[in-house]
């Protein structure tokens, strides 16, 4: 899937996510899953409580860390009509269909609202490792073991990876990752890059001091045959996405490196509040430009969920009911 396509993609999520016949929230504190602090999901969640103070001032969004997507959204289920999942599309998939790492189906959880599309890599300062065989042996940084950036990315590169059998990934969240690639107790960590499409990408925040500390890191490039290859033995979708050379900044990449895509948005259960769930969709929508000046991970939020006004004006008046209709749709069908 190349970045026009994962754009559309996106785009078309929205044809889901206005709501129907309004329930009032039970409780003016919505609390957020927001997964890893310092991850794009974090701090698009921080920035989306910091809009809601000025444009929704009765609802108070308090974001919540976790270590990961499937965390955020067990933790949800507890109570879930004042807890909004920021997450991605494939542990939702995950959720619904009771697979590990969940304890069992789903089925009432939904889709409501897009934010960006990233690129999952991989990055190394070390100038021997150009590829994912070259990491035979390394000491390789991922994410928290049942997160996407986690037991996702392992089983994705793991076949690629001569004696993979024999090693053990780090499992740490984004500030140890990055401590980790400064003092060199590791040869390669995870990253996960926001798609802008009219400016440079925008890497996790943590990437900014890994190169500031040591300088430009590489990325190491998957390949399209071991991505299907993963696909197939785990049943899910990692459609591949370029990063064309220079995406991140002048030089970085040097040249295209191939990677996987994954949608970024909220989720939440079927008592989540209508009212709530339709602001968290108008403010993504109408005023995603504010959340810039909370984060810079918002660039990617604009222009690929852009809708003109007539549009936006159709879904405030019809409040299509996402909640009811997504059971009729296939996640493949909303996803892929």
């Amino acid at each position: 899937m190349n970045m026009m396509k994962s754009i559309r993609l996106a785009a078309g999520l929205l044809l889901f996510s206005s709501i129907a016949n309004p329930v009032h929230a039970a409780s003016s504190t919505i609390e957020i899953e927001a997964g890893m602090f310092g991850g794009t999901l974090y701090n698009l969640s921080y920035a989306l409580s910091e809009v809601f103070k000025t444009d929704h001032p009765d609802i108070r969004l308090v974001p919540v860390e976790t270590t990961g997507n499937a965390a955020g959204i067990v933790k949800a289920s507890a109570s879930p009509a004042d807890r909004l999942v920021a997450g991605s599309a494939l542990p939702l998939q995950e959720a619904v269909q009771g697979v590990s790492p969940f304890p069992r189906t789903f089925e009432n959880f939904r889709f409501v609202a897009g934010a960006c599309v990233h690129a999952e890599t991989l990055i190394t300062l070390d100038p021997q490792i150009r590829t994912l065989a070259d990491l035979s042996g390394k000491r390789i940084g991922l994410g928290p073991q049942p997160s996407m950036q986690g037991r996702t990315m392992w089983s994705i590169m793991r076949d690629s990876i001569p004696g993979s059998d024999k090693m053990k990934p780090f499992w740490m969240n984004w500030s140890s990752l990055k401590d980790s690639m400064i003092d060199g107790s590791l040869d390669c960590m995870v990253l996960g890059v926001g798609i802008i499409p009219d400016g440079p990408w925008q890497p996790v925040s943590v990437y900014a001091e890994i190169v500031a500390s040591r300088g430009n890191p590489h990325l190491i490039p998957f390949t399209r045959e071991k991505l299907a290859e993963a696909a197939s033995r785990d049943g899910f979708i990692y459609p591949p996405l370029e990063i064309p050379a220079g995406a991140i900044a002048p030089g970085v990449p040097a040249e295209p490196a191939l990677a996987w895509s994954e949608q970024l948005g909220f989720y939440a259960f079927e008592e989540f509040p209508d009212d709530v769930a339709y602001a968290v969709f108008k403010t993504l929508y109408e005023n995603g430009s504010a959340l810039t000046k909370y984060t810079p991970d918002a660039r990617g939020s604009i222009a690929p969920f852009a809708t003109n006004a007539a549009k936006f004006r159709f879904f405030n008046s019809s409040r299509i009911n996402c909640w009811s209709s997504a059971k009729a749709i296939t996640l493949s069908t909303c996803f892929f």
